[in-house]
């Protein structure tokens, strides 16, 4: 049995190569668990561009000692790379917030956020008016005191929502990983 090859990001496709093959290319270091497979069954170039299914090579249990050792070897240097923690916990989280599985709830959660604020304010600004028309200063003070803390609730609740949220995808991410 034939296999056609490509690696992540290129547009060229190797083969067809029989597993053997695919071994050989393996160990040299010119093909790794990335590259992605398909079975050889006539398909022109042109097919090739256009179909899905393909597999990663890692996926498929190696055939030789050889390849399962350098692919265990690769695998190991990805977890070594990973358990580094160079990247900073901003990004990490920037990256996590990328691929989010609650971006409605995190917009729907803005909006809300955003009209309790708009809410708050003018609430506050109809105080001062009422106020200052009436002379009492106690109304404007009110006015002022409740349209602040509503604003500090508002975006303290939307903090911690997001931060929910942002525990949620981290946990995700963290399960997808294993």
């Amino acid at each position: 049995m034939k296999y056609w090859l490509k690696k992540p990001g290129h547009k060229d496709f190797i083969g067809p190569l029989s597993m053997d093959e695919i071994n050989v290319e393996i160990s040299r270091g010119f093909l790794d668990g990335d590259c992605e497979m398909l079975e050889a069954v006539g398909q022109s170039l042109g097919t090739l561009k256009k179909t899905t299914g393909w597999t990663a090579i890692g996926s498929i249990k190696p055939v030789t000692a050889a390849t399962e050792m350098v692919m265990s070897a690769e695998i190991n240097q990805h977890r070594k790379d990973e358990s580094k923690g160079d990247e900073a916990p901003n990004s990490y989280l920037e990256k996590v917030r990328g691929k989010t599985c609650y971006a409605a709830l995190r917009d729907m959660i803005g909006v809300f956020t955003g009209a309790a604020v708009v809410l708050f304010l003018l609430l506050a600004v109809f105080a001062i008016a009422t106020g200052s028309q009436k002379g009492d200063g106690t109304t404007i003070i009110t006015g002022i005191a409740i349209g602040a803390i509503g604003c500090f609730f508002a975006i303290a609740s939307k903090q911690a929502s997001v931060l929910l949220i942002d525990i949620a995808d981290v946990l995700i991410d963290q399960n997808r990983r294993r």
